[in-house]
């Protein structure tokens, strides 16, 4: 509510003609909403390709007080320091292409890039911004 007052206090300033442009530039905006995290649940992610340095992607449930709330898909790769996505095109390779054994890769750094490109079934009282917090 008290969002809305301050909505109704720049538009009047608008109709007046002394809005200054540089409200919407500050935190003092009252139409940004910022994302705040919220726990959902819990899931496993099975990371056995990654000992082989193959790429996984999958669906995986997501758990709250033992119950299935929800699925969401999820990507685990391989990647460089960067964070950046290893191409096989590129001149100098995979560098996880001598992999054979997990044992290789005894000593050496691995980055990983996980990806959760999507959460489907979750419940209503998550998605309300007055519900109890819950994160992923």
């Amino acid at each position: 509510m008290n969002r809305v007052y301050l909505m109704r206090e720049l538009y009047e300033k608008y109709l007046e003609g002394s809005l200054e442009p540089s409200i919407f530039d500050t935190e003092a905006d009252p139409f940004v909403d910022p994302n705040e995290p919220m726990h959902v649940g819990y899931s496993s992610v099975f990371l056995k390709s990654l000992s082989f340095c193959v790429p996984s992607e999958d669906d995986y449930a997501i758990y709250h007080d033992s119950q299935q709330t929800g699925i969401m898909h999820v990507k685990v790769e391989p990647c460089k320091p960067d964070g950046g996505v290893i191409n096989d095109d590129e001149d100098e390779g995979n560098p996880f292409d001598m992999v054979e054994q997990p044992q290789d890769l005894l000593g050496k750094r691995l980055d990983v890039l996980v990806t959760v490109s999507s959460c489907k079934g979750l419940q209503k009282k998550v998605h309300t911004r007055d519900s109890p917090k819950f994160s992923l």
